[in-house]
């Protein structure tokens, strides 16, 4: 009989328990035992706390054609939101026979190399040698005289990404025969651990 009556009161909760769970539930039990459930307050009732039903919202799966659309989409390119000439600073001045010009820059966020970004130095607005993936260069045999300076980075197709502010200098140099030699060798400048190179000519 007992589990004829706690049975009945299973089926009962899993009956009604869905469509009365924003409802108060009283349970009394009366005179024979029985267990009986309702949604009004009765004498010698006590409520029945309900636990909150659990709900489960699917996850909508992406479509072919949508992760067709993602799998095209390119990576952006990355941009370069400062290219500065660390060296030589604007208005500076050389003193030197060879004609020798030291480069330095400075760039944010830093070159990326793996998207084939490559830097090339302009010299009074002509390209010097190619580009190279380092930031430091040495211009050789410089004329004497008042020159500008730019730097631009490039991608793996020649295309400008981005360029420096245009910096000033001047060169002085006092050996007459090599005043007239062009400007036209550019190299990577020389790690302290090997001996400088005599430049090409």
């Amino acid at each position: 009989m007992l589990l004829k009556r706690t049975l009945a009161s299973f089926i009962f909760c899993v009956c009604v328990w869905p469509c009365l769970s924003m409802a108060t539930i009283y349970k009394w039990v009366d005179k024979n035992g029985n267990s009986h459930f309702t949604d009004k307050p009765t004498p010698g009732a006590s409520k029945v706390k309900l636990m909150p039903i659990q709900t489960y919202q699917p996850i909508e799966a992406p479509s072919f054609e949508h992760s067709k659309r993602k799998a095209k989409t390119k990576p952006k390119q990355q941009g370069y939101s400062s290219i500065k000439i660390a060296q030589p600073k604007n208005g500076q001045t050389f003193r030197d026979n060879q004609g020798m010009v030291p480069i330095n820059l400075v760039l944010d966020p830093s070159l990326n190399v793996d998207a084939g970004h490559q830097i090339q130095i302009k010299l009074n607005g002509v390209v010097m040698g190619k580009p190279r993936t380092t930031t430091e260069f040495t211009l050789y045999h410089v004329n004497r005289g008042t020159h500008t300076l730019e730097a631009e980075i490039v991608d793996a197709h020649g295309k400008v990404l981005g360029k420096s502010p245009q910096v000033h200098f001047f060169m002085h140099r006092t050996v007459a025969h090599l005043h007239k030699i062009p400007a036209k060798s550019l190299k990577p400048a020389p790690t302290p651990s090997l001996p400088l190179s005599a430049p090409v000519t």
